[in-house]
């Protein structure tokens, strides 16, 4: 995906992260690289846990 496109998927991403997510901890699958990687750098906040798993994690 180009950086432009990367960049304005991770802002729409997170806006709506910061508006519907209620719980504390978020589990990811497939967070060590593509997609899931990306959704754990956007989700991560100080007070959330995030799970994370993967091949490479």
């Amino acid at each position: 995906m180009p950086e432009a496109a990367m960049l304005r998927h991770r802002a729409l991403c997170q806006r709506k992260a910061d508006t519907t997510m209620k719980h504390d901890s978020i589990l990811i699958t497939g967070a060590s690289s593509g997609l899931g990687r990306a959704l754990a750098q956007t989700l991560a906040r100080p007070g959330r846990r995030l799970w994370l798993g993967g091949r490479k994690a």
